[in-house]
């Protein structure tokens, strides 16, 4: 199979400079993710492009579909992710906020706006966050006062599904 030829390199870039590394056993190929949109997308779509040798994942039985999916997942999730996490935290302890489809997250908490006619403002502290992912829908809601929430899409929202790791991040 094409993961099992030699080690892979994950590494995580942003505006051009290196963050980090992962291992994934590979064909000494490299997924570059960025923070643009689609980054991760296409730089997997690159990975597993076709080299003369490598097995294409078409052809691959389910089994091993499956197997490798995994290992991709693991592989970002554990040696990626907890890199962009960090930078994300390190941002909005610097003061500077960071933007997530209609919300906004500082080093004060979780702010979002509620309501069309009667709007209302709401600014959660970190330790009164929670969330649900349900139905493809991420909702963010206050701990104290389960009302106070807002619910945005996990695929149309970028970002969203980062949102309950973020908020533990911003917890410790």
């Amino acid at each position: 199979p094409l993961l099992s030829k030699g080690l892979a390199q994950i590494a995580c870039q942003s505006s051009g400079s290196q963050m980090g590394n992962a291992g994934l056993n590979g064909n000494n190929k490299e997924i570059g993710v960025t923070w643009h949109s689609g980054g991760l997308i296409a730089a997997t779509k690159r990975f597993f492009k076709n080299t003369k040798d490598d097995v294409p994942i078409s052809d691959m039985s389910d089994a091993d579909q499956e197997l490798m999916y995994h290992k991709l997942v693991a592989a970002v999730s554990f040696n990626v992710l907890p890199r962009l996490f960090e930078k994300v935290v390190e941002e909005i302890n610097s003061g500077h906020t960071i933007t997530i489809g209609p919300c906004i997250l500082s080093n004060s908490g979780f702010a979002f706006r509620t309501g069309t006619v009667f709007r209302h403002d709401h600014l959660l502290t970190w330790a009164n966050c929670d969330t649900q992912l349900q139905h493809g829908q991420m909702t963010v809601f206050s701990k104290s006062d389960h009302k106070i929430q807002i619910s945005m899409s996990i695929v149309e929202t970028d970002n969203a599904v980062l949102v309950p790791f973020i908020i533990d991040c911003m917890k410790k």
